[in-house]
């Protein structure tokens, strides 16, 4: 139905939000939601990890070698070392909190 209408797809954490809201409903609550900032940390042994990592997540299957090493020198300026030797990423993320909810009835 999406891509009939030509609308993006949601994200699994989006529609895990959408039915457990409305799983909430159907139970007679009335939640209350809000959504935060909150640091995300991820932390890599060296940057090559931290390279295949995050192209894997972000469903790259292959790239070229030249454009591999272009993210490496991209992730080396924007990853942070920390005390250990390992490599850091953070950054700020949005979650949907259920502050409170009223019961019907």
């Amino acid at each position: 139905m999406r891509d009939i209408l030509q609308l993006g797809n949601l994200t699994l954490e989006r529609r895990r939000i959408a039915v457990l809201y409305h799983a909430m409903v159907e139970c007679g609550m009335l939640p209350s939601l809000e959504i935060i900032e909150r640091p995300f940390r991820w932390i890599f042994t060296d940057i090559n990890e931290a390279a295949k990592t995050l192209l894997q997540k972000s469903g790259i299957k292959s790239c070229t070698p030249q454009n591999f090493e272009n993210f490496e020198n991209y992730l080396s300026k924007l990853l942070k070392p920390d005390e250990n030797g390992n490599f850091v990423f953070i950054k700020n993320t949005k979650q949907a909190l259920y502050t409170n909810y009223f019961k019907n009835g």
